[in-house]
């Protein structure tokens, strides 16, 4: 029976150096030894846990006995928690979760081949994965395997040389004019009055759904002469903890002021309203961190961005529905608005700014766009429009001066 050094029991496999001063942990595997060592008690009982792990795992050295969900694990845990946002160690855990660890999640990272890898990119496009996931996806898998060969648990990686599939995009979901205007004028009935003000400010202003969410009436200039709203956080969910927090924007750029337009400011004061209506009912609780959100829920607390989304697919229906019925009242076919997405908002309102003359650079910063570049290649078609249009001009000026 092993003692510590002040004469207590220890468990089993665990000694005391009394010349090392020293605790030292031993247990065996497949008839191989293994030892640790450390100054306390607590913390050779860890080093032992996590040597018996690493061990039986493969993780230890034997990468024909490592399973890729147990390599997965591990570098989560090894190179990102702590290094990288929970809201993208959550993305890394759904992709994996719902494309890679029914395939291939069991079997030895020393076996999977770049044709399996290849595979699973060319079934992932049949489930229409957007570009942008597929990226994520390729980019954690070709990390997750980089790391393995930096460990010299595999020789080479078998994401490096897989092809990734073409995704195409979709067309773009844009408002026009109309149907923006059409929108705007439908949600001012009084059944829409909650929501309003937010679809109203994500048209007006361009903001990500995140931004809007994470907005704090501190964030907002409605009194001075120039009103305007400052985006200097965002709303995130952790899906796979279920709390909510708040994170900076990604880049310098994203922290921005934005002027408003008046209907945006009359939609903002709408909203205060809403919350001295909330306040009144006596449920009113906002948790302490998230006190002051412009856009809460009734009893103040912070809401998803599925609220939104539900009551904007809520709209348009409704909007379909009555325009049947005056379609058929008329004599017509009716004109149905098509499904629209939160981002198509933000898109709206670029394509509004664009379509108005306002310089690009102009549009950049309200967007809050790292580099020009994204905003002309993601609203290229209006560009065009543009162009035209100022050609027109420049024709005319040209006449005029014959």
């Amino acid at each position: 029976m092993a003692l510590d050094k002040n004469g207590k029991e220890l468990p089993k496999g665990i000694t005391w150096l009394p010349k090392k001063e020293l605790y030292m942990g031993r247990f065996q595997y497949e008839g191989q030894g293994y030892t640790v060592y450390a100054k306390s008690l607590k913390e050779v009982k860890k080093k032992l846990a996590d040597k018996k792990y690493e061990t039986e795992h493969g993780i230890g050295g034997k990468a024909d006995r490592i399973k890729l969900d147990d390599w997965f694990d591990e570098w989560i845990s090894t190179y990102k928690i702590g290094k990288v946002k929970d809201t993208t160690i959550a993305t890394y855990r759904a992709l994996y979760d719902r494309f890679v660890r029914e395939p291939l999640g069991g079997r030895y990272i020393s076996k999977i081949k770049t044709v399996e890898i290849q595979r699973l990119y060319n079934s992932i496009t049949e489930d229409g994965l957007s570009p942008k996931y597929l990226k994520t996806l390729h980019n954690t898998l070709s990390n997750v395997f980089k790391m393995a060969v930096n460990n010299d648990l595999i020789p080479k990686n078998p994401c490096s040389q897989t092809i990734r599939p073409t995704i195409d995009n979709t067309e773009r979901r844009v408002l026009t004019a109309s149907e923006q205007s059409h929108l705007l004028s439908f949600i001012r009935q009084e059944e829409y009055r909650n929501i309003e003000p937010a679809i109203t400010t994500l048209l007006g202003t361009g903001v990500r759904i995140g931004e809007l969410l994470g907005l704090k009436w501190e964030d907002l200039d409605l009194e001075s002469k120039e009103k305007t709203l400052t985006v200097n956080r965002t709303l995130v969910r952790i899906r796979d903890k279920k709390y909510f927090t708040f994170q900076e924007p990604k880049t310098a750029s994203g922290t921005r002021t934005i002027p408003l337009q008046e209907s945006v400011v009359k939609a903002l004061k709408r909203q205060k309203v809403n919350q001295a209506h909330y306040k009144l009912s006596g449920k009113w609780n906002p948790p302490t961190e998230f006190e002051g959100l412009v856009f809460s829920g009734k009893k103040g607390q912070p809401q998803w961005r599925s609220c939104i989304a539900e009551s904007l697919d809520k709209i348009i229906f409704a909007m379909n529905e009555e325009e049947k019925e005056r379609a058929v009242k008329e004599h017509r076919a009716p004109v149905i608005m098509e499904h629209i997405n939160l981002h198509a908002c933000r898109h709206s309102f670029a394509t509004r700014c664009l379509e108005a003359g306002i310089a690009p650079k102009i549009v950049q910063s309200w967007l809050g766009h790292s580099s020009i570049e994204i905003t002309l290649d993601l609203y290229s078609h209006v560009n065009q429009d543009v162009s035209f249009e100022n050609m027109r001009r420049l024709e005319a000026l040209y006449s005029e001066a014959i």
